[in-house]
């Protein structure tokens, strides 16, 4: 007879390492141990079972995106993991509408920390810099030739000169000013 998983409650064949192969590849993934859904459990049960609550981020442990975002894929369909968790908690989301992270934790799907809002308000709301930025800070950036910091802010397509600083802070701190009279949601 062949040897099952020793994953508690699973009486899958064991494959590697005492598990079967479902619990190895979480295991060499560096995930917790959970459940393994069948074919036949729902949506919401697939869900839970990749989730890890916390008193606050509740992060997805299952697949993601290159960003880090939660993705599911069930039933044939492939969904993000925070609209979904948003949907669980709040109902059917407007195709037109996004799901900005208040936390800025891009595997999080706590729906206390989602909100829907516009595509534009969720780019808006981007906390950093792009990765290429050599200040670290969004929007600011040093001129060497005048030798100070300048600061831009970019909405609807246009970009908006805020002004030239002496220091980073003032830079950062301007435009953050400006950002919070232009954006639909801030922080």
């Amino acid at each position: 007879m062949a040897k099952e998983c020793s994953f508690d409650g699973c009486e899958r064949v064991h494959e590697s390492r005492g598990l079967c192969k479902s619990h190895a590849q979480q295991q060499r993934e560096g995930r917790s141990l959970k459940p393994i859904h069948t074919k036949t459990s729902s949506k919401e049960v697939f869900f839970w079972e990749r989730v890890e609550k916390s008193s606050g981020c509740w992060n997805w442990t299952g697949k993601k995106t290159t960003h880090g975002y939660g993705q599911m894929k069930h039933g044939g369909t492939v969904r993000a993991a925070h609209r979904y968790s948003w949907e669980l908690a709040h109902g059917e989301l407007d195709e037109n509408l996004s799901i900005d992270h208040l936390c800025h934790n891009p595997p999080c799907v706590n729906p206390d920390h989602l909100r829907a809002v516009s595509h534009r308000s969720n780019m808006e709301n981007r906390i950093s810099s792009h990765s290429n930025s050599k200040s670290g800070v969004r929007g600011v950036m040093w001129d060497a030739e005048k030798k100070n910091w300048r600061a831009r802010v970019a909405s609807d397509g246009k970009k908006i000169n805020v002004g030239r600083f002496s220091s980073l802070e003032e830079a950062n701190a301007a435009a953050l000013e400006v950002r919070a009279k232009l954006f639909e949601v801030t922080d």
